[in-house]
Order: C-alpha cells, then structure tokens, then sequence
C-alpha cells in the first residue's frame, strides 16, 4: 500500500471512530497511532447491518443533510441502504471519469459512437459512466447517438459516415457488429478503441474482433459500485496471440479505494493467482465509512505491487451456522454427486433451530426415492469430510444432524423475480440485544451507562436517542 493510502486510511479510521457509534466500539481495543489497516478487523457485514438497521445514526458520522440514499444489497440479498453526500458523489465520479479518460487515452476531437440508445432515449457516453452523477466529461469529444435497435447494417453505415474512432455498446452489440463485417469481409479501421458494456469475452470472438477491428484496443467498463465509485479501472484485452479460452478482463485498483482480497478466514492474499474475497476501504467516504467491507465478490491479484487484478464474479453465498461457514456452491455439489444426478433450481438450503440448536435441512424438488435415509447419511459423511469446523459442531451437538426435506417445486422458496433462494433461512430472530465489539457480537450484560462509559463523550447524546433500539442489551 502507498503512503498516501495508509494515511489517509488512518485518517477514515480516525474519523469513524471518533464519530461513529459502531466504529467507536468495534476500534476501541486497537491502537490509535501508526495504525496498519490490517489491524483493523474486518467488517462483519451481517452484523454492520443488524446494527445499522434500527437506526442510521448508529452507523453514520453525522446527518445527513444533502446527497443521495442509494438502496443497495446487503448480506442474503437484502435491501439496504447506504447514504452518500452531494460533495462525495462529486468526488467519486471525477475520480472514476478522469481515471477512465487517463486509462482509455482519450484525446480531444475523439468522435464516439455510442450504441446505448433505444429509439428516443439517448443517454451520453460521459452521463453512462457517472450514470446520476451528472458530472461533466473531462475530454471535449463529438458523440453520434445510434439506437441499438437499427440494423448491423445501418449502425455500420453511421459509423463509416461519422468517421467515429471510438465504440461504445454493449458485448453482444460488438459481438454482433463483427459477426456481420466478418460475413462481408470488412472492417472498420478507423476505430482504435471499443468500451463495450459486460463481463468475459467469448474465445470465440477473438479472431472475429481482430479482423473486424484491426486497429482498436478493446476495454472492459470500469469496476463501479453505485454507491463506492470506481474500485478499478480497465486494462486492455489483448489482441496479440491465439486466446484459447473465455476472458476476464483486468483491472487496476482505483485511488479512491484501498482494495484487498482476501480468504474465507481473513488472511491478506499478496500471491497472483490466488482467488479471494474482495475487501473494500473506501479513501472518501466519511458520512458513513466503508472500513474493511467485504462486497460479496471475488477476484485475484495478476501483479500484486502495480496493484492489478482480474475479477471473479460474485462469491458464493454462504451457510452460516454455530461455528462452521459453508460455501453454498460446496454443498450444492456434495447434494449432487450424492444423488449423481443435476439438481439446477430444485434445491435450497433451509436453516432451522431446534430446541435452541440450529440445522441444515436439504430441501430437494424430487419424488421422495426409497433410499432416502442412506442419501442423508452420504451427504452428512461428505460435509464431515469437506469441512473440519462443521464436523467438529456436530461431534459437539452445537449444530443438530442434518434432514432432508422432499417438496415439489412449488414447495421451493423463491425471490421477488421467481428465482430459487438458494438459503432460506427460517431461524427466529432473537430477541437478546447485542453490542458490537471487534467484528464479532459480544453480549453485554449489566446497564447502560457501562455500554457508554467507553464512548467518546461526544457520542454519548447520539447513543442515548437510540438507547430503545435492537442493537443494545437491555439491563
């Protein structure tokens, strides 16, 4: 990490703790001065968020006055929401935009054709990427806006009669436009840069992209979340070789973020190749921090000093119970090599409590088969034998035998938009208040004043207005 990182990491650190009820009590056991950011505890964000819940303020610096309230998926998909001031969000799109600018090399007189349009919505390249930022370009650039809806042969003749030198659409649309110059054997030479909207690029496309664009460097969008800014900006993909397999573009981590990744239990990966949790230190949010905030992806170092990085997707979601944490995606595969059969959307994980010890339950759209008791027992031996923690739970009963459960597939429980949860979790909230110390919920017994007698006594009024809330211990 540079310097001017750690300092101003130290300085967001500070600050939190200083003005935050939460922060205040999850720093209180780490030292003040020459602070490394590894010492600070990762956030836990299921219980950021329980805490956050009752009430903003017990997460927050201050009021807040002026911004924007961005509604954003916390842990298991539920809707939260984050607070960002107006003069944040301005310094979160000029870093991303100017970044971006740097990065594509873009030069004044570039003429972009910007293939986002839909019939009369026509949104700018500049307004797309600080899409509700309404920052301002930082190169003076002509735009031709093309609807999205005309024919490959129309785009194409615009694109030659506006002698653009820079595209911007999504994947499928390059995708598609190469397809159709590779079919009349042409190419449009005069593009050198292509800003397509995606993830991974096909292997296919390769060969098609560097005939249909000899002469453009192709680039991912930036790595954006609405209410973090930019947290890397794109490399380019390479056209030089044969590309034998799918690419996932690579990134460099933005200024205004400090970006780590890390494993399933904490520890700060530096080695390339090595897949992790991405953690997150947002270097300008102060109205409500974001410290050592795992965001629920995964990525992996290419070139770890130049800070450089390829992107992964979404990490799995996770089964938490007692002590043990299970990647879903591990036992969906230990369900379906047990039953050597493809279980795609007919199969969830429930959690459940009995008599006050939590369980798996595996929830299976299937005609219940006769074999039933020996395929429980087939997944319950693999479980033991994939994670050490879950078989130490269960030889110590914290976490009861596992069930099977055999529904149709309207049985299975599914999201706003008709897709299969993959946990449902049916636990009863408990009704005992927690405090949050160092990441972790520790149970406070005793009376308020000894939950505030280690605030900063400016945090102390703040403290008492939400004394009633779920997030503190009754006497």
């Amino acid at each position: 990490m540079d310097p001017q990182g750690l300092s101003l990491a130290r300085e967001v650190i500070s600050f939190a703790r200083e003005n935050s009820p939460y922060h205040s009590h999850l720093y209180q056991s780490i030292q003040k001065d020459e602070l490394d950011l590894k010492d600070v505890p990762i956030t836990n964000p299921d219980d950021y968020w329980k805490f956050a819940k009752p009430d903003p303020a017990n997460v927050t610096t201050g009021p807040f006055l002026e911004g924007k309230a961005y509604c954003i998926n916390g842990p298991d998909d539920d809707p939260e929401t984050v607070y960002v001031t107006k003069d944040e969000n301005r310094e979160l799109s000029k870093t991303r935009t100017t970044q971006l600018a740097d990065v594509l090399g873009l030069e004044k007189g570039d003429r972009i054709a910007n293939i986002m349009t839909t019939r009369d919505l026509s949104i700018g390249f500049w307004e797309m990427i600080n899409l509700f930022n309404g920052m301002f370009a930082p190169v003076e650039s002509s735009q031709l806006m093309i609807s999205s809806e005309k024919s490959t042969e129309s785009i194409i003749q615009e694109v030659r009669f506006f002698n653009a030198n820079v595209l911007f659409a999504p994947l499928f649309e390059i995708i598609r436009l190469a397809e159709h110059l590779s079919k009349i054997k042409a190419a449009l030479t005069a593009v050198k840069l292509i800003l397509y909207l995606g993830n991974t690029v096909p292997k296919e496309f390769h060969s098609m992209w560097r005939a249909a664009f000899p002469n453009a460097k192709l680039f991912a969008p930036p790595y954006t979340k609405l209410d973090l800014g930019a947290l890397g900006v794109p490399s380019p993909i390479t056209q030089s070789g044969i590309i034998a397999r799918d690419t996932n573009p690579e990134y460099t981590v933005c200024s205004s973020t400090i970006l780590e990744i890390v494993t399933d239990g904490g520890d700060v990966i530096t080695e390339s190749g090595i897949k992790g949790n991405v953690v997150v230190t947002n270097l300008v949010r102060r109205l409500q921090p974001v410290i050592r905030y795992p965001i629920g992806e995964t990525a992996e170092w290419v070139d770890y000093p130049a800070r450089t990085f390829k992107y992964h997707g979404k990490a799995p979601p996770k089964v938490k119970l007692a002590n043990t944490t299970l990647d879903w995606s591990l036992v969906s595969s230990i369900v379906s090599s047990a039953m050597d059969t493809d279980i795609t959307g007919r199969f969830q994980c429930v959690l459940r409590h009995d008599e006050g010890k939590p369980k798996i339950i595996i929830r299976l759209a299937f005609p219940k088969i006769e074999a039933a008791g020996e395929l429980r027992h087939r997944i319950e031996k693999a479980l033991w034998s994939a994670s050490r923690k879950y078989k130490l739970d269960r030889m110590s009963m914290a976490i009861l035998s596992l069930r099977l459960e055999w529904v149709d597939k309207k049985g299975l429980v599914v999201d706003e938009i008709g897709e299969v949860r993959k946990i449902v979790d049916e636990r009863p909230k408990s009704p005992e208040k927690r405090l949050l110390i160092r990441g972790g919920l520790e149970e406070r017994k005793g009376s308020f004043d000894s939950i505030t007698a280690r605030l900063p006594s400016n945090l102390v009024a703040r403290v008492r207005r939400i004394k009633d809330s779920a997030s503190f211990t009754r006497p």
